[in-house]
């Protein structure tokens, strides 16, 4: 299994974590790109390597992460219409530093 620097650095701090939460290769991705699989017989039979991070976990997490904030705020804050715009705020700088500071390389 081949990982990239980021990698090792989580593999070594994140080690209770299952391997699939900091590196995963993505077998039968649609872009095919990779490593041909063995015994393969569909359309898309191709992994990454060297592995990379699974940004669409960590969004979600986040994503609920920033939710349960909000609804904190929201219990406290007489104008909800707020929260709409602090949402949009979160999600945009949350957006803004995954695509625009990429781990993986291109």
């Amino acid at each position: 299994m081949r990982l990239g620097h980021h990698q090792r650095i989580a593999k070594a701090v994140l080690v209770f974590l299952p391997e699939s939460w900091w590196a995963y290769s993505y077998p039968h991705n649609v872009l095919n790109e990779g490593i041909q699989l063995e015994n393969c017989g569909w359309i898309h039979c191709k992994q990454l390597i060297p592995k990379v991070f699974p940004t669409p976990l960590y969004e979600s997490i986040l994503a609920f992460m920033i939710a349960g904030i909000l609804l904190g705020i929201a219990q406290e804050n007489t104008l909800r219409r707020c929260i709409v715009f602090y949402l949009l705020l979160v999600e945009w700088n949350e957006r803004y530093l995954y695509r625009n500071h990429p781990v993986n390389p291109l």
